[in-house]
């Protein structure tokens, strides 16, 4: 007689409860309970757009349940390595999407999530391919508008917070008018950007972005305002008209 039992067409991610019996010889059975068990979850599938939301410490990604129960579990893991080695960082949830958080700004992430089922067995990965986090605005250094002349000036600024990595392009804006409808534009690796071509006694308003590896940028941030120097007056050439009194 066989002593296993094959059974199909079940769902996933179920607790199944067996027992198994004998008969006697007027077929009636002697039943014994034998321990529960689950089916795996399925594998999680893939959903367009995975990742949904960026800012420059976190990324939220979604994936399809692909069958699974509501109770699901299902865990997505980030790494900055493509292979999921080194610091991996998680989030366990029961949605379909999560977000985590503490990441660097302008950093590649590569996504990974796979489902847990209810006797804590891994389903396959499902990989979730990779994106980026954004760049931090910049804010203004200790000194903003530093040197100041007649016609140009610069502006100083920090990489932001959390600090971006040193191949950041930033992008810095300078205009009469607060609500920059009209503007001079800046764009630099560098921390500080210098503009010419300005009025004299003059006030500027600055902002300051920053673009991702992906071209993608940030909010602007207000970096304050100056005032461009007046102009020097000018005197005569030659003095006349000098004489002494008695």
């Amino acid at each position: 007689l066989d002593s296993t039992l094959t059974v199909s067409g079940l769902n996933p991610d179920t607790t199944y409860f067996f027992r198994v019996g004998s008969l006697n010889w007027n077929s009636a059975p002697n039943y014994t309970t034998l321990p529960d068990t689950s089916t795996l979850a399925n594998t999680p599938n893939f959903v367009l757009p995975s990742y949904t939301a960026a800012t420059n410490t976190a990324l939220n990604a979604e994936w399809g349940s692909n069958g699974n129960p509501s109770s699901a579990i299902y865990e997505l893991d980030l790494s900055t390595a493509s292979n999921f080695t080194g610091t991996i960082l998680s989030s366990v949830t029961l949605n379909s999407s999560a977000t985590i958080s503490g990441l660097n700004p302008n950093t590649t992430y590569y996504g990974r999530v796979f489902a847990e089922n209810n006797d804590e067995v891994n389903s396959a990965f499902l990989s979730l391919g990779s994106t980026m986090t954004l760049a931090s605005s910049p804010l203004g250094a200790a000194v903003i508008f530093n040197p100041v002349f007649v016609s140009s000036l610069t502006a100083n600024y920090t990489s932001g917070t959390p600090s971006n990595p040193a191949n950041t392009l930033y992008d810095i804006q300078l205009s009469t008018d607060p609500a920059f409808s009209v503007f001079f534009d800046s764009q630099t690796q560098n921390l500080s950007a210098s503009f010419t071509g300005l009025s004299p006694n003059t006030t500027y308003y600055a902002q300051g972005a920053a673009f991702n590896s992906l071209g993608t940028e940030s909010a602007f941030n207000s970096l304050s305002d100056s005032a461009t120097l007046a102009v020097s007056p000018v005197g005569p050439g030659t003095f006349s008209g000098i004489g002494s009194s008695e």
